[in-house]
């Protein structure tokens, strides 16, 4: 059995949502207002703390090391699939932690960037 990641969240759609409303609802304060520039500066904190909220929230949605590890491998699959260049995705023991799945996707990106000049995100 694959690692339990601890930043695992099963209400993570439901916490993503939330920051994503909140969001909308500072940019729509903030077009509403003509907000001073010490207000936008505030805003703008509160802006990205909701987009980092939304990172966590989306980083909460694995379960396990392997779910992780799934996924990332799909992402190379899609951006692959445009491509004529083949990047090697390892087989990751059942011990693997999120540190060595993440190590092997930076190679992966590299790799692929240097062979077809783009990058992947995450």
């Amino acid at each position: 059995m694959s690692l339990a990641l601890e930043t695992y969240d099963p209400n993570w759609e439901a916490r993503w949502q939330a920051a994503y409303d909140a969001l909308g609802e500072l940019d729509r304060a903030n077009a509403r207002d003509g907000s001073s520039l010490a207000a936008l500066g505030l805003n703008q904190k509160k802006c990205e703390a909701q987009v980092a909220e939304m990172y966590r929230a989306l980083d909460a949605q694995f379960e396990t090391v392997a779910d992780y590890a799934a996924f990332l491998s799909k992402q190379l699959d899609v951006a692959m699939s445009t491509s004529d260049h083949v990047v090697p995705w390892p087989i990751f023991p059942e011990d693997a932690t999120r540190e060595d799945v993440s190590a092997a996707w930076q190679k992966a990106d590299r790799e692929l960037k240097r062979l077809k000049g783009f990058e992947l995100t995450q």
